[in-house]
Formats: C-alpha cells, structure tokens, sequence
C-alpha cells in the first residue's frame, strides 16, 4: 500500500467484509493506515529460514493487533497429587482396572474411603488423572 487510494481501496473491500475486533493487513510493501485495522509489512511479521525455503514467523500476530492473551490453565487441581499417587499404587499393587471408567470409578471409591472427611473431586477429574497416569503425562 504505496497510495492513498490503496487505502481507500482496502477501507471499501473491508467495509463488505463481516467484522471483527481485531483486522491486521498483511502488505508487501508501504504500511498506509487503514481505519480500524493495523497495517504491517509482510517483512515485519515474517522472515525466510536461513535454513530452508521455509518462512518462519518473527512476530505474534496477537500482539501486532493488541489482542489479549486467552490465559489457559487455572490453579492446579487440588486433589492432583492424592489421585495421581492413589492411581500409582493400584497401578503398582495389580489392583488397577482395564476400563478408563472402571478404574475411575474404583479411584474415587477408594479416595472417598481415604478421605471421608474432605469432598470428593469430580469424576470427570478422576478420569482425566487415570488417563494422564496412563499415560505418563
């Protein structure tokens, strides 16, 4: 975008498009504001590999536009370390079960005899600790 009239010509394509909170315009060459969009050169965002004829990415595109980071995760399950060493155990012992279910279903029998006192974790929790067991996640 070396021209104000590719600004214009930008700003009318994006006016028919569906909107959104965050557009980025991608531009080989020349960065022309364009309202409500961010305008970048393309060599901004990417760059080739020294290694290859592949691109490789040198900036975010969420923080190009400012968008905020989607935070994944939350406070680790409080009840993570008792199942995972209670699943160990049953796993060690040869009491484990085949069935995913079956075995989470034991898991939680067995933590609410442990643990009478405290409320259980949901059995959806206990599923996902015997798989990442399992597993070795």
């Amino acid at each position: 975008m070396q021209t104000e009239q590719d600004g214009r010509e930008v700003s009318a394509i994006l006016a028919n498009e569906i909107g959104s909170t965050y557009r980025l315009i991608l531009s080989g060459a020349g960065s022309l504001p364009v309202a409500g969009a961010k305008t970048v050169t393309l060599s901004e965002v990417v760059e080739f590999e020294a290694s290859g004829p592949e691109f490789r990415c040198v900036a975010d595109l969420r923080d190009v536009v400012g968008a905020q980071r989607k935070k994944l995760g939350g406070a680790p399950n409080r009840f993570g370390e008792a199942l995972t060493a209670l699943i160990e155990r049953r796993i060690s012992c040869g009491k484990a079960l085949v069935g995913r279910n079956e075995e989470a279903r034991a898991v939680l029998s067995e933590f609410i005899r442990e643990n009478p006192t405290l409320t259980p974790p949901s059995f959806s929790s206990v599923q996902n600790y015997v798989t990442k067991v399992r597993t070795g996640q």
